[in-house]
């Protein structure tokens, strides 16, 4: 659309069916915790959602022990209720294998680890 070949669309791919790399997008600022005064200017720049989020996206990837090169893809979305929906992919030799987790944003850890784990069980990896 931007490049003006809107005509030119035959397909238009959702974000459910083509998932996003895990924490894709997301913005990250790091600080020495022995420095509270910087602390204190940056934290008005973390927004929780987006960390539960990112959280569950990274938890995910660390539990499949997989960096950039591994084929996966995972995006997180909150819902009004603080609720969160883990969707995720792991693309293999065998086809594409997903699996959804869901719950209360502050356990996007162990949401990021219950969608590797079903991967895992599944030895398609």
């Amino acid at each position: 659309q931007r490049a003006g070949l809107t005509s030119a669309i035959s397909a238009v791919l959702g974000v459910h069916h083509f998932l996003p790399a895990p924490a894709q997008g997301a913005l990250m600022i790091e600080a020495r915790s022995d420095r509270p005064d910087v602390l204190e200017l940056v934290a008005p720049l973390d927004d929780p959602l987006t960390r539960s989020a990112t959280t569950a996206e990274r938890a995910f990837l660390d539990k499949l022990e997989g960096g950039c090169s591994l084929p996966a893809a995972a995006l997180a979305e909150i819902d009004h209720n603080d609720q969160l929906t883990l969707n995720t992919a792991v693309y293999t030799s065998r086809g594409v294998v997903r699996a959804q987790q869901r719950g209360p944003c502050t356990q996007a850890t162990a949401l990021g680890r219950a969608a590797a784990a079903e991967y895992l069980a599944t030895k398609s990896l």
